[in-house]
């Protein structure tokens, strides 16, 4: 997929360092990492951004969403989520997120019940990764509607 410059491609055993390093620094899910899971986007020939899909028995989740900084606000978070959404077709597309807003451009909406197999993923994001230190907390959303 190419748009303005941007490609999205899937991720090359080549772009694990990179993936790891943006992960960390962004304190991102980190947990069973494997670059089959990953796309990237590349703007005019750089990484600038990535984002996986899990699966769990229940359900795929959406996560291990970034862009680099100096690539932020370039519509990338849109063409990879874009992306990614039609990697989920037979399970319920969900995300663990403190950014909410993004997510609910893209059909997503906040909900309370949610698939068993998400728990180790909420407590490890609120636990371990933090991010909720600004009065921001994670909550989990799922693609109701088809959109952008």
């Amino acid at each position: 997929m190419k748009d303005c410059g941007t490609i999205i491609r899937k991720a090359e055993e080549s772009d694990f360092t990179n993936l790891s390093v943006a992960i960390k620094e962004m304190q991102l899910d980190d947990t069973s990492m494997d670059y089959h899971q990953f796309i990237i986007a590349e703007l005019n020939g750089e990484f600038a951004g990535f984002g996986r899909i899990k699966e769990y028995n229940d359900a795929k989740e959406l996560c291990s969403l970034g862009v680099l900084p100096k690539y932020r606000g370039k519509g990338i978070s849109r063409l990879l989520i874009k992306e990614l959404k039609t990697k989920a077709v037979i399970k319920p597309l969900h995300v663990v997120t403190i950014i909410p807003a993004l997510f609910k451009k893209f059909g997503f909406e906040e909900i309370i019940k949610y698939p068993t197999s998400l728990l180790p993923k909420i407590n490890y994001c609120t636990n371990t990764l933090g991010g909720c230190d600004n009065g921001e907390q994670y909550v989990v959303m799922k693609r109701m509607k088809v959109s952008i």
